[in-house]
């Protein structure tokens, strides 16, 4: 048998080979999984005994002091710089002060001459949160009893400022970062 090729078959030829050589070098590339979601940090209350030396309203006989609860929070997070370090929990605790409109004014944190970068990182991350907290007004609210005995509320004075106290615990649980707060 004798083979005779011309050459517009030799070109033909040539790209068959081509193409061959080349799926031949052709591997299976696997695409990169999406990254896992970000954790989402586990938030409860305790309290927390209110500082020293802290002013309290004092409240007639007849009247309640009403509001003061959240609007809208958000939680801190933990500084994603630090993560690679594996530092021990760290807590903080910071005292909100907000306007007669419930709006957050002030955070008090105390600074320490200890203070190092890392807590200054904490003390960051839990400003920057909670500046954009917001509770519902509080009100010195007038009560009266009725004669069946039952409580109705009569008047809401205007709204007053306030100040919460609050401690955030910044830890990693299996290398991931968990913040948790509490109120007192």
């Amino acid at each position: 048998m004798r083979w005779v090729i011309n050459q517009g078959q030799t070109g033909r030829l040539m790209l068959m080979a081509a193409v061959l050589a080349l799926a031949g070098c052709q591997h299976a590339v696997k695409p990169t999984p999406p990254p896992p979601p970000a954790p989402k940090p586990n938030v409860s209350y305790e309290a927390v005994k209110s500082p020293q030396g802290v002013s309290h309203y004092k409240v007639k006989t007849g009247h309640q002091m009403v509001g003061a609860a959240f609007v809208h929070h958000v939680v801190p997070v933990y500084p994603k710089a630090l993560v690679p370090q594996q530092l021990p929990p760290t807590s903080v605790t910071a005292t909100l002060v907000a306007n007669a409109q419930g709006t957050v004014t002030r955070v008090l944190i105390p600074a320490m001459a200890t203070d190092t970068p890392d807590q200054q990182a904490f003390d960051h991350a839990v400003r920057e949160a909670v500046r954009q907290w917001r509770f519902s007004p509080l009100h010195d609210s007038l009560w009266k009893t009725e004669p069946d005995g039952t409580s109705v509320r009569v008047d809401d004075g205007p709204g007053k400022p306030f100040s919460l106290t609050y401690r955030f615990h910044f830890k990693l649980v299996d290398g991931k970062p968990v913040v948790q707060s509490s109120h007192g």
